[in-house]
């Protein structure tokens, strides 16, 4: 619906919304096909304004469904839909709207209410029209209803924290009748002659500490999971510069427990990468874990370095069963264990081993992917920019 026809584009700055609706990607990011279309859906409106936040060229006939504002109202009186927005945003809204000269902006996120009071949630995104000369001529914008989007992100936060909270407290209540277990075993255990313990006694206690200890570190690396969200971007990393050789030899020393296991470090001499060493330990020792638990005689483990203009790659490398596709799609998921049906409590799985490791890379920036071939191993690459942010 235009406003006064005088008003409509002459030839030298023609509108064709069937063409500069191109421009106009879909604001809420779903493109199907029929980005800002009046005439499919009333949840995306197209309209026309002026340079500079001025009157309303066109509006499309839509806008009284989705924004709460007759279209003619709109037409006579460009503050109109600033009744419309809620109130806590108004300001703000008119900054943005009506301050950019050229009536530019990438994306403006507003609420508005509607005359039977519902709050919906929208997103505006608009571009210049320009003469031959570089002249802005008019503002060409779409606006789309983005409240279901901002529901289900606003569903997944409040998931994400019930279970944090869920899984702190948990841990904290298992932990706490478990250290005065742990306490007293010790003390037995160190000195068997004073509390008058038998051969036999010393064997079962050492069973009972065995599991307990067990117990601690599933606990602990629940505890460590369900932390590293709520943490993110709380905790910065402590960069520092080290010898990407000596942390490998680190976690092979420390993880390698099995005769069975060799290894081959192809890291150029005197590599180093600046990092936090703490965060890439942990990730290096879960991978090189979980490469020797799924593996059988022989197992062989390849630690190489590559680098991209951008980026320092270290990939592990094993020859180990390999992963099937559907576990691939999975297997940095929290507790998810793609092969249950050879579970084994002498592992000690919950599965949250790649999911500590992914998150450890993602603190530092990075991110991390497998490539795998079933019978023949796997390949997990951690990928760390060079430059942080």
């Amino acid at each position: 619906m235009y406003n006064d026809p005088k008003m409509r584009p002459n030839a030298t700055g023609t509108l064709d919304l069937t063409t500069d609706q191109d421009q106009l990607s879909d604001p809420s990011g779903n493109d199907d096909g029929g980005a800002c279309c009046p005439a499919e859906t009333h949840s995306k409106i197209i309209w026309v304004r002026d340079p500079g936040g001025g009157t309303w060229v066109y509006v499309d006939p839509a806008v009284g469904n989705a924004l709460g504002v007759d279209a003619q109202a709109l037409l006579a009186d460009p503050q109109a839909l600033i009744q419309s927005v809620h109130p806590d945003e108004r300001e703000s809204f008119k900054l943005l709207f009506d301050g950019c000269p050229a009536g530019e902006y990438d994306s403006l996120e507003y609420r508005i209410v509607l005359p039977d009071t519902t709050i919906r949630w929208m997103q505006a995104r608009a571009f210049s029209v320009r003469d031959a000369d570089d002249r802005v001529l008019h503002v060409l914008g779409a606006t789309a209803d983005m409240t279901e989007q901002k529901s289900a992100v606003v569903a997944r936060e409040n998931e994400d924290e019930q279970r944090t909270n869920f899984f702190s407290i948990a841990s904290h209540e298992l932990r706490t009748p478990l250290q005065p277990i742990l306490g007293y075993l010790y003390l037995m255990l160190d000195n068997p002659r004073h509390f008058g313990l038998t051969e036999e006694a010393i064997q079962y206690l050492d069973v009972m500490q065995d599991c307990a200890n067990r117990m601690s570190g599933i606990i602990n690396r629940i505890l460590v999971v369900s932390l590293a969200d709520a943490e993110r971007g709380i905790i910065q990393p402590k960069w520092e510069t080290i010898s990407l050789e000596q942390l490998v030899a680190d976690t092979i020393e420390v993880c390698n427990t099995e005769d069975w296991v060799t290894c081959t470090v192809d890291i150029p001499p005197g590599q180093t990468i600046e990092t936090d060493r703490i965060y890439l330990y942990e990730a290096l020792c879960e991978i090189y874990s979980n490469a020797v638990k799924h593996s059988s005689p022989p197992c062989h483990v390849v630690f190489e370095y590559s680098e991209e203009p951008e980026a320092h790659l270290v990939s592990i490398s094993d020859n180990g069963p390999g992963i099937d596709e559907t576990t691939r799609c999975r297997i940095f998921q929290p507790f998810y264990i793609g092969d249950r049906d050879n579970l084994s409590r002498a592992y000690g799985r919950l599965g949250l081993g790649l999911a500590i490791a992914k998150k450890d890379i993602e603190k530092l920036g990075g991110t991390i992917s497998v490539d795998s071939t079933l019978h023949q191993g796997s390949t997990f690459t951690i990928r760390l920019p060079k430059q942080h942010l």
